[in-house]
């Protein structure tokens, strides 16, 4: 049987966008959050403590969702590109993919 691990898919979905998450159990106890963008050392990370490795893993996902849309919305508007508005109904996942089809679509030329 194959159960899905929450943290590796957490892990996937911040490379696809190009963000590394780390979670690292803390001493006494506790878990350690860090998100930073992958393969930048020189940008400090964002890091977070949490009670449990499920309470990790949601607030690395959460932390996730914040950074990804501020840096795709960031991306959109330096390009002088129109953000996006979220659709009302529409899930969570499918706005950031059009945030990010949206930021695809102004690094192509014309």
């Amino acid at each position: 049987m194959n159960i899905a691990d929450p943290a590796t898919d957490l892990k996937t979905r911040a490379r696809r966008f190009g963000f590394q998450v780390l979670l690292q159990p803390e001493r006494p106890e506790g878990w350690l959050v860090t998100l930073r963008p992958a393969g930048s050392a020189l940008a400090t990370p964002l890091q977070v403590s949490a009670p449990t490795r499920v309470e990790a893993i949601a607030t690395a996902s959460r932390l996730l969702e914040t950074k990804l849309v501020d840096h795709l919305v960031d991306t959109l508007v330096a390009a002088g590109a129109a953000v996006p508005n979220w659709t009302p109904g529409q899930e969570w996942d499918g706005h950031v993919e059009a945030l990010a089809a949206a930021v695809s679509e102004c690094g192509r030329p014309s």
